[in-house]
């Protein structure tokens, strides 16, 4: 789970990735880790069109 307040301005933001845990269970958690997709910087036939620019991108 990733709060709305924690998502949007992550989305919107220059932080590549965001970390998360909960409790899943008793003796258990759960991690989760979201990391942005980037554009690809080589050519490539898979479809980028919702991928965020890539930083490397700019000079």
């Amino acid at each position: 789970y990733l709060p709305e307040a924690e998502a949007l301005p992550w989305a919107e933001g220059d932080r590549v990735g965001f970390e998360n845990e909960m409790q899943t269970g008793p003796d258990s958690r759960l991690k989760l880790l979201l990391e942005k997709d980037f554009v690809c910087l080589d050519d490539t036939d898979e479809d980028q069109s919702d991928n965020y620019p890539n930083p490397r991108s700019v000079c």
